[in-house]
């Protein structure tokens, strides 16, 4: 069974990450990625289980999930390193 997903949740994801990607700031095509996802178990669909990713952060993070690179218990530590990373750098 899929799980309903709130509009009332995205757009308060949306307005605590300033609506920003988390990973490269940009502010076009704009999703909610959560964290742990939807089809997990222990995944629901809440504004602590959200963070703003654009299309392509989100397709990136997607992968890296596939590719078993990266788990949600490590998720927010990643986006969160790089992108003081990006903004040190950039």
């Amino acid at each position: 069974m899929r799980k309903v997903r709130s509009r009332a949740i995205r757009l308060a994801v949306l307005q605590r990450d300033d609506n920003k990607c988390r990973l490269c700031y940009g502010t076009e095509y704009l999703t909610n990625h959560h964290i742990v996802p939807l089809s997990w178990k222990g995944g629901e669909d809440s504004v602590e289980n959200g963070v703003t990713l654009c299309r392509g952060c989100h397709d990136f993070i997607e992968r890296m999930y596939c590719m078993k690179l990266l788990r949600p218990n490590n998720c927010v530590q990643f986006i969160e390193i790089h992108s003081k990373l990006k903004r040190k750098f950039h």
